[in-house]
């Protein structure tokens, strides 16, 4: 891939083992390095990251075995590479855990799932009242499911067929609800995903509330970004052809 070719020199350079000694600068380009191409499913690196995570699993109660710049990285990494053992396992850690960034870290991390039945699940699970996701990080989780590729129509779905119950469940959460239509929508770029988003707004015309601003802009940037996919998605692919590569 075109970004690969790009990243990889960078990332060999850098390597994959953290050092919390070096300069500061070189950590943060070691964390962008590393969540760059185990998001591409670079090979190197999603090998190590499962191997790590699975060193962990092994050995629960050593909390040493990912380093803290690399827990982002890994955790997605690992959920989107394994299973049902490894989503319960990183599950079972967020529970255990006091630490509200930990805590925090592992519901982006459990997201990063491929499967379908995990992440519907995970979404539904986490409107349950008096559940194991406080009502405030619902938004969080939420949003690692949207921007994930396997889970986009996972909450753009459970939104859309679940938004009386959703605004009766946050009530004056007039914050988040535009959130959660945020997230939902903002890489919708094709014609069909637009009008998904008109038929939403006119079927709950009266029970938008906070969300309807947010609607309306959902609907604007789709417009845009259809426009731009008119207008470079083939300038793009003809270019990466010609380049080599099949897709960026």
């Amino acid at each position: 891939r075109y970004l690969i070719s790009l990243l990889e020199p960078l990332y060999k350079k850098v390597g994959f083992a953290d050092n919390l000694n070096d300069p500061h600068l070189d950590q943060l380009i070691r964390v962008q390095a590393i969540s760059w191409m185990c998001s591409l499913d670079y090979k190197d690196c999603v090998t190590q990251v499962v191997s790590l995570f699975k060193r962990w699993m092994e050995q629960p109660a050593d909390k040493s075995i990912i380093s803290p710049n690399l827990k982002s990285a890994v955790y997605c990494t690992a959920i989107a590479e394994g299973g049902e053992d490894e989503w319960r396992f990183l599950w079972s850690q967020y529970l255990e855990s006091n630490v509200a960034s930990e805590k925090s870290t592992m519901m982006r991390g459990l997201g990063c799932s491929k499967e379908i039945w995990i992440l519907s699940k995970y979404m539904k699970d986490s409107f349950v009242a008096g559940g194991d996701i406080r009502k405030q990080d619902i938004a969080r989780v939420f949003s690692s499911v949207a921007s994930n590729e396997y889970g986009q129509d996972v909450a753009w779905n459970y939104l859309r067929n679940n938004w009386k119950a959703i605004t009766e469940y946050f009530g004056s959460g007039i914050f988040t609800l535009g959130q959660l239509v945020e997230y939902a929508t903002n890489k919708f770029n094709s014609e069909l995903m637009m009008q998904e988003i008109v038929r939403f707004r006119d079927a709950n015309s009266d029970n938008l509330k906070s969300g309807k601003r947010t609607v309306d802009q959902s609907i604007e940037r789709t417009k845009n970004n259809i426009a731009w996919m008119d207008a470079h998605y083939e300038d793009i692919s003809k270019w990466l052809m010609n380049k080599g590569f099949k897709t960026l």
